[in-house]
């Protein structure tokens, strides 16, 4: 099991992803207990089975190694311009390990250190090590007291390193560390929405999220076409989509009813919501991320209704309400308020602001995965009766699926 967690700059651009791994047999395990094997089967599967463009894009990809990892040969079969190796705080320190560690960076290597807690036995046994080191990664969690941050990074100053912090989880910690000269973040508060009280949606969004539930409705579709000549700007964009993105026509399509009957309602619907985000997100530069994790939710949800043989109108519905589950993101505003005045699929306003019914299920079973956190899916998956291996394999197809939509 693989899972990617981004990590950003210091204006919330995409730097790289950290590559997670459990193996079938331990993924309820807190720790791997060999960090070589379990670091060879991510490079393994990095590289054969997803593909590191399909996982990463352009970015860099951080990977855990241990210290039998670093003394072998087969680090030389990593692209030192692509990964980070993240060298791991259990990592028995000696002369050999320094020198290695200096080989590399000589190498064009880029080497992190992992989870520095600022704890006497870490002082003594690494900062001998700081002349090799890139990055230091910190956890926000383990240090409880935020105020001696500035006093601790300090400790750095005679070193040419940068500072990466992890698990940062609100903006409120983003904007400290950023404060406080972090170069990297690692954690989910991009994707925790910045309510602004008395924020409003914009007129033309909210025409967009009308024309969105009136395609998943059983309105008329001429008064669905009305709708859309109050939108010419959606209209354009959607004719020339159709007509240039592989849909093989023998006709160029000229009409909304033709787009209709070509793509259906429902597909449509997803369309204008993923086009509504590319609109709100163009000046943020989380932008990339953001669409990629609304892109692989969506997908995910697709594929386990797929799964579970729900049918194909069930499929869209559940796709739908993956891509509208981060509106509130998107907006930043409330789901209730981004729903009012606006009746959605009942399954769908169900799931989103009620958190109850299938899709709702379905949420929580991809917000697991999409969190990384192996005990979790280890137990989820227990419960639901599905074998690791088999939602590995969904999430591998949902990897490939959107790799390909961001493509076309």
């Amino acid at each position: 099991m693989i899972a990617k967690q981004p990590i950003l700059g210091r204006d919330r651009e995409l730097v790289g992803y950290e590559l997670l791994f459990r193996s079938n047999s331990k993924i309820n395990m807190a720790r791997v207990k060999d960090d070589r094997l379990a670091t060879s089967k991510v490079l393994s599967e990095v590289l054969n089975t997803f593909g590191l463009s399909r996982l990463v894009g352009e970015a860099k990809a951080f990977i855990n190694v241990d210290g039998s990892f670093l003394m072998d040969d087969v680090v030389g079969r990593i692209p030192p311009e692509r990964f980070v190796l993240e060298v791991l705080e259990t990592v028995p320190v000696d002369a050999h390990l320094g020198e290695r560690l200096a080989q590399l960076k000589a190498q064009g290597y880029t080497i992190a250190l992992d989870d520095f807690d600022f704890s006497p036995v870490q002082m003594e046994n690494f900062f001998p090590l700081m002349p090799h080191i890139s990055i230091v990664k910190i956890d926000l969690m383990a240090i409880k007291d935020k105020s001696v941050l500035k006093e601790k990074l300090a400790l750095f100053k005679d070193y040419n390193v940068q500072f990466l912090a992890e698990k940062v989880e609100t903006l409120e910690e983003f904007e400290l560390c950023k404060s406080l000269g972090f170069s990297y973040f690692q954690g989910y508060f991009f994707a925790k929405p910045v309510i602004i009280e008395g924020k409003k949606l914009d007129p033309n969004r909210m025409g967009v999220l009308k024309l969105t539930q009136m395609l998943q409705s059983d309105k008329e579709i001429e008064a669905i076409i009305r709708e859309f000549d109050t939108h010419p700007d959606l209209m354009i964009n959607l004719l020339k989509y159709i007509n240039t993105s592989g849909f093989s026509l023998k006709n160029e399509v000229k009409s909304i009813a033709q787009a209709i009957n070509m793509l259906g309602r429902l597909p449509l619907a997803q369309w204008l919501t993923l086009f509504m985000y590319g609109d709100c997100l163009r000046d943020r530069r989380d932008m990339s991320i953001l669409i990629d994790a609304i892109l692989l939710r969506a997908e995910l949800m697709t594929l386990l209704c797929k799964r579970y043989k729900l049918g194909k109108e069930v499929c869209e519905k559940a796709h739908l309400c993956g891509v509208l589950s981060m509106i509130d993101t998107v907006f930043g505003v409330p789901l209730s308020e981004v729903f009012e005045g606006i009746r959605f699929d009942p399954e769908i306003e169900g799931a989103l602001l009620r958190k109850e019914g299938l899709f709702s299920k379905l949420l929580v079973i991809v917000k697991v995965v999409e969190q990384g956190d192996f005990t979790k899916i280890q137990k989820l998956t227990e419960k639901i009766k599905m074998p690791v291996a088999e939602l590995y394999a969904i999430l591998s197809t949902a990897y490939e699926n959107v790799s390909r939509m961001e493509k076309a």
